[in-house]
């Protein structure tokens, strides 16, 4: 009895589990692209694209990463193709494209000292996260590139590309003319609070971060946190893009126009 005393019972001992949030936008994405297939190719469509009537839409591919910015691709008989974007405004920011860190550089920045300057500030934020991932004295330079970098994010060939934007809890389905969007869209930057490249109101580019799934130490350039992607905010983007509109519409999931 004396040994036991001042011992607490294994049945007081309690397992935690301890579990990291999932990540549901993928899944919300694909469900949003399947839900398009035969729905944003309208009349108003067919006519922005100079696609009649009578020519057949004989198939719709599902391209994912094959389609690099298209989510699907829109094939018709006479051999014309519309490339479509499907994002859902459900999602607060929707992922729009990344790369590495160094790629990105090399596209927008080479020649200059951005590179070496963002690998400092990322490893830094990796290892304190309360660290800027972009500082106030690359605005200009951001500002310079913004067309740029918002056309290599959006489209890869904004002739035959369409933007559709889903509306989950109204039903709305709004489509838009890609290269109109990037007609219209503004490209002021500016630096926001938490220290990320802010294009207009809808267009943030940010260090990568996550990928804590991933192992290895963080503050090493080659882990995935530290890359480049670039989002959208829907709903300020849509009031941005407002006149590139072709159509809306409203459907029910399940059932199509």
């Amino acid at each position: 009895m004396g040994r036991n005393m001042g011992r607490k019972s294994d049945k007081t001992k309690q397992n935690i589990l301890i579990c990291r949030p999932i990540n549901k936008n993928p899944n919300i994405g694909s469900k949003t692209e399947k839900l398009m297939i035969g729905v944003s190719i309208t009349k108003e469509v067919r006519k922005v694209f100079g696609i009649t009537d009578d020519d057949t839409l004989v198939r719709t591919e599902m391209v994912g990463n094959r389609g690099k910015k298209r989510d699907l691709l829109h094939l018709f008989k006479s051999g014309k193709k519309i490339g479509e974007s499907v994002k859902n405004a459900s999602i607060g920011y929707n992922q729009i494209s990344r790369t590495s860190l160094s790629n990105f550089c090399e596209k927008f920045f080479s020649g200059t000292t951005m590179k070496t300057r963002l690998e400092t500030s990322f490893i830094k934020k990796a290892r304190w996260n309360r660290a800027k991932a972009f500082s106030l004295d690359m605005v200009t330079e951001f500002q310079s590139k913004a067309l740029e970098i918002i056309t290599w994010a959006l489209s890869d060939n904004p002739n035959e590309e369409i933007l559709t934007i889903y509306n989950p809890g109204k039903g709305i389905v709004s489509v838009y003319s890609m290269k109109k969007i990037l007609e219209q869209v503004k490209c002021l930057v500016n630096l926001s609070e938490d220290g990320n490249i802010q294009i207009g109101t809808g267009i943030t580019v940010q260090r990568k971060g996550g990928d804590g799934n991933i192992p290895g130490p963080k503050d090493v350039l080659t882990h995935p946190s530290n890359g480049i992607q670039v989002k959208l905010k829907v709903n300020p983007f849509q009031e941005e893009v407002r006149q590139a509109l072709i159509t809306s519409f409203q459907i029910y999931e399940g059932n199509q126009k």
